[in-house]
């Protein structure tokens, strides 16, 4: 990390090529900068996205809701993240952006996206009511909002619009999302009410599920349907 401020790079995930150095939250500029096509991607509107949140929150609280909790206990594959955690996070993330909107903090940024999780959640009931109630919040901000989402928004990795933002909040809990699906069908339960995978369309997903997966023969990393 001392090597990445002497360049500049103040938090990961950044790329560096000797002193030229790119944030890792922007796909669009990773893929620039080490040269890997992202793929056709769509710019949704606020609303698009909006609506692709909740079908992805949606999924998460059913998932969590029949959680055992030994299915909780578990750590994810290769990191020191246990099941519950990362649970916790998939909400956290979009509570974070509703903190943001409600001004509640100055910045997105991982100290308020990546935070441990209380100790009275700790069964798949309570992860699935604290997601409950980040539905309704992100929902009611959704409702009272009137912008057109190119209005910048304060976030760790650089200059965004509130549109950008929204995208990636909007995509990461999505990843998780297809992360616990993997690790219920692993497990022998696969979840009742399976998300329908199109909501992914035209988003800027990783490629693979899960970090430790090989790559495939031509070497991609991202892709949007």
């Amino acid at each position: 990390m001392a090597m990445l401020k002497r360049i500049g790079i103040k938090r990961i995930p950044a790329i560096s090529r000797g002193m030229d150095y790119v944030m890792g939250q922007k796909l669009k500029d990773v893929c620039d900068f080490v040269g890997i096509p992202l793929g056709d991607i769509k710019e949704f509107s606020v609303d698009e996205l909006a609506g692709k949140m909740e079908i992805i929150l949606t999924a998460a609280i059913s998932y969590m809701q029949e959680m055992k909790n030994e299915d909780l206990e578990p750590k994810l594959p290769n990191r020191d993240r246990k099941i519950r955690q990362l649970c916790y996070h998939v909400y956290r993330i979009v509570e974070a952006f509703c903190e943001l909107m409600d001004e509640q903090v100055d910045e997105y940024h991982t100290t308020i996206a990546d935070i441990a999780h209380p100790e009275t959640i700790k069964t798949g009931t309570d992860l699935g009511a604290y997601g409950v109630s980040v539905l309704k919040r992100f929902k009611s901000w959704h409702c009272s909002y009137g912008g057109d989402g190119t209005e910048p928004a304060a976030a760790y990795w650089g200059e965004v619009t509130l549109r950008e933002l929204l995208e990636r909040v909007t995509w990461h809990p999505g990843q998780h999302v297809r992360q616990l699906k993997m690790y219920l069908e692993n497990r022998g339960n696969p979840p009742s009410n399976p998300i329908d995978e199109t909501v992914f369309d035209g988003l800027p997903m990783p490629k693979k599920i899960w970090d430790d997966e090989p790559m495939d023969e031509t070497n991609g990393t991202m892709q949007a349907k």
